[in-house]
Order: structure tokens, then sequence, then C-alpha cells
């Protein structure tokens, strides 16, 4: 009996503490939405860059000074979207120090090209070609995550200025790939857009 009564009042204590901090984990949600994008949304790009900066370092495009300042300039916009959220959107130090870390380093990372350009190779006769493949690839990715369409369409328009001959079947595969892409992007963006309009 001792046992069942010093039971029951534990379970009592544990449901009124429990029943206490519901209201501080309602409240503790400010910086959560930023903290998920800066750990999710910028690290899979920051990676996803990364794999693009070793592509574009050994195919030779870090040869061109005009080709390096676009992609890096491109690659600081989810850094500054992801320091733009989570000013506006913190709840303590902690999360804001955490945060600005994470964005501080994968700026840093976005300035690899500037530092690869020194030690570039050049673009080889099948530069065009590696690029179509990689355009490929992310599309198949971009299954998973459909945003990779967006890095698809510009690697895969971006190709032809990379092959030096461009063959008849380097144009017919470099247009299904782009009409394929396009295709996908409006589909989701269609469902994005319902989706939006259902809430």
């Amino acid at each position: 009996m001792n046992f069942s009564s010093s039971l029951c009042g534990r379970l009592a204590i544990g449901a009124s503490l429990a029943t206490i901090t519901l209201p501080v984990f309602a409240d503790s949600t400010n910086g959560v939405l930023a903290s998920v994008f800066v750990i999710l949304g910028l690290g899979g790009f920051t990676l996803v860059n990364l794999a693009l900066q070793l592509l574009f370092y050994f195919n030779g495009q870090y040869s061109s000074r005009r080709f390096v300042t676009t992609h890096t300039t491109l690659s600081l916009l989810m850094p500054i979207l992801a320091a733009v959220m989570v000013l506006e959107d913190n709840s303590s130090t902690a999360y804001l120090t955490l945060n600005l870390g994470l964005i501080i380093i994968a700026a840093s990372l976005a300035l690899l090209p500037l530092q690869l350009q020194n030690s570039a190779r050049r673009s080889g006769n099948h530069a065009g070609w590696v690029l179509l493949s990689a355009s490929v690839f992310l599309l198949l990715l971009s299954l998973l995550a459909w945003p990779l369409v967006i890095l698809t369409l510009l690697i895969g328009w971006f190709s032809l200025n990379q092959q030096p001959k461009p063959s008849i079947l380097f144009h017919v595969m470099r247009w299904i790939l782009l009409l394929l892409s396009v295709g996908w992007c409006l589909y989701n963006l269609y469902h994005l857009w319902q989706l939006l309009l259902g809430s």
C-alpha cells in the first residue's frame, strides 16, 4: 500500500511539473525557425556549394576571374539571407551567437573561389560535357530536394559557353535537360503556391 501510494504521489508531482512547464516550452519557439533555416537550409546549401567549388576548380571554370566573382557573389546571398532571418527572429543571446557563428563559417566557405582562382586549372575540351553531366546529377537530386533544380538550370544553361565545339548531340541533350528542369521547377512552384493559398 505504501509503495502504490508513493508511486501515485510521484506521478501526481510529475504531471503537475509537466503542466507547469508547458507554457515555457510554448513561449520558447522564438528563434526556432531561423535556427532550422540556418542548420538545414544554409547547411545544405553550403555542402552543395562546396561540391560545386570542387567541380568548377577541377573543370577549369575558376580560370576566369569573371566567373569567380559571379559565383562568389551568388554564394554569399544565402548567408546574407540567413543573417537577416537570425537578426529578425532570435530568442536569446545563445541562439544568436550560435547562428551567427554558423553563418560566418558558411560565408567564409563561400569566399573560397577567390583563393582557388590563383591555382585553377584551365578548362579542357570536354568541360561543357562535364557541366552537363553535373546538371543531370543535380536534376536527379532535385527529386529529393526540388530547389536544387535552380542550380540545374544555371549550370545547364552555362555549359554551352564552356564547350569549345558543341555537337548536335550536346545541343539536344542540353535542351532536353533544360526543358525537364523548367517543367519540374514549375510543377513544384505550383504546388507551393497551392499550399500557401490553402494555409
